[in-house]
């Protein structure tokens, strides 16, 4: 869960930039995991993905990164989400009395 927070934090406040090249990798990750079922993704990290890089991953390493990769694209949106909540006035108010 940490390891996928700190993506969500990273990914989330990545996909508040104006640069497209940016974003656009962004998007896809997120658009990638969230629209597999996470099984899949476990599947394909414990066989595709040790045959891709010829590494043998034992299956706590491929069923934590599938997961973390998995809760990175959901924090993503949420952190992302909760960040452009945040009304004009009151990031004003913040940086009037010396918040950064």
């Amino acid at each position: 869960m940490a390891g996928g927070l700190l993506i969500g934090v990273v990914c989330g406040m990545g996909l508040l930039a104006n640069r497209w090249w940016l974003t656009a990798p962004i998007h896809a990750y997120v658009e990638l995991f969230r629209c597999t079922p996470v099984l899949v993704q476990i599947i394909w990290f414990y066989f595709a993905l040790p045959t891709i890089i010829r590494v043998d991953l034992p299956g706590w390493l491929a069923a934590g990164i599938g997961l973390t990769l998995y809760m990175g694209c959901f924090a993503t949106g949420i952190f992302r989400g909760g960040i452009i909540s945040i009304d004009r006035g009151q990031w004003q108010a913040a940086r009037a009395i010396g918040v950064t």
